[in-house]
């Protein structure tokens, strides 16, 4: 496994074992630390929820937040299972 792909997991398990953010479809891609975030979320609050828990992560340079705030954004009808659960 790449550096990159060991980054990239753990930004991605951050983000679903988050109580406040798991319901919502958060994407994070990383190219050489830095961390793309998109998805949808009902509030400026969660948006920079999640940039703060990506930026404070070992290896991370720095975050593009592109999470787009919709009042109306819908929880996903079940939270993504962690990673280390996924088959490879």
């Amino acid at each position: 496994m790449n550096e990159n792909a060991s980054l990239q997991e753990i930004v991605e398990l951050k983000l679903v074992e988050d109580a406040s953010l798991a319901d919502y479809q958060i994407d994070a891609t990383n190219n050489n630390g830095i961390i793309t975030l998109t998805g949808e979320v009902p509030s400026e609050k969660l948006s920079e929820a999640a940039e703060t828990l990506i930026r404070g992560l070992a290896g991370v340079v720095t975050v593009m937040n592109e999470i787009v705030v919709n009042k109306n954004a819908t929880k996903v009808k079940q939270s993504r299972p962690p990673l280390a659960m996924m088959p490879k």
